[in-house]
C-alpha cells in the first residue's frame, strides 16, 4: 500500500519539486506490517543547476539478513529496525554534446543502521556517487 504528495513550482529560471510518500508492506502468511517514509526535494535554479536532499525511514525485517540467500525452512520474517538515509546532492548541465542535456553531479549519502545489521554494514554506512547524465532534448532548451 502507498501513498503520496507531490508539489511542484515553476520558479524564474528553474523549478521546485517536492514529495512526501508512504508505503506499507504485509504479510499475508503472519500479519506482520511494516511501514517506509521518504520526503524529498529537488531545486532547479540559474537554468543549469540542481540541488537536491532525501530523508528515507524504512523498517526492515530478517530477510535482509539472508543476503539473497533462499528462506531456510520455517524462516518467520521479523522487523529488526528501521534504516534511515540521508542524501544530498548537486547537479550542473553543460553544453557538450548537440541535443543532449549533459550533467555532472555527485550526492553523499549517510546511513543510520539498527544494531542487528551493524555487524554487516557498519555503525555509520556512507555512499558517495559522481555521475554523468545524458537527457535528450528538442531545438527548445
Amino acid at each position: 500500500m502507498t501513498a503520496s504528495i507531490m508539489y511542484n513550482r515553476p520558479i524564474a529560471n528553474g523549478n521546485w519539486a517536492s514529495t512526501l510518500l508512504w508505503g506499507r508492506n504485509r504479510s499475508i502468511e503472519t500479519g506482520l506490517v511494516w511501514n517506509g517514509y521518504l520526503a524529498e526535494s529537488t531545486l532547479h535554479f540559474a537554468e543549469r543547476n540542481y540541488v537536491w536532499g532525501r530523508i528515507e525511514n524504512v523498517d526492515r525485517t530478517n530477510e535482509l539478513l539472508l543476503r539473497n540467500q533462499p528462506e531456510p525452512p520455517g524462516f518467520q520474517e521479523n522487523i529488526i529496525g528501521r534504516v534511515q538515509a540521508y542524501t544530498a546532492g548537486y547537479e550542473r548541465d553543460f553544453d557538450l554534446i548537440p541535443h543532449l542535456a549533459t550533467g555532472i553531479g555527485a550526492q553523499l549519502t549517510a546511513y543510520s543502521t539498527p544494531d542487528a545489521l551493524k555487524a554487516q554494514y557498519g555503525s555509520h554506512p556512507v555512499g558517495a556517487v559522481v555521475f554523468l547524465r545524458l537527457r535528450p532534448f528538442g531545438k527548445e532548451r
